[in-house]
């Protein structure tokens, strides 16, 4: 599933979107300063579509090789 940057998802949609096999991840996440930006509306946590896309593409790492061109074996 790919976030609509104009749209808010519930932290079951936002976790389904993430790929993670359980919602309270995100509740986790946010009590250890981790995760996407939410907002609370109403009491609800609140997903934001484009600070989905933004904070995905913000966790991209680059591979380590360590045998790779120019290193010794």
């Amino acid at each position: 599933m790919i976030a609509d940057p104009g749209r808010l998802y519930t932290r079951a949609q936002t976790a389904a979107i993430l790929g993670l096999r359980r919602a309270n991840t995100l509740t986790d996440w946010i009590r250890a300063g981790y995760g996407p930006p939410s907002v609370r509306i109403g009491g609800r946590r609140m997903y934001r579509g484009d600070d989905l896309l933004i904070w995905v593409s913000g966790q991209t790492e680059r591979p380590r090789r360590t045998d790779g061109p120019g290193k010794q074996k």
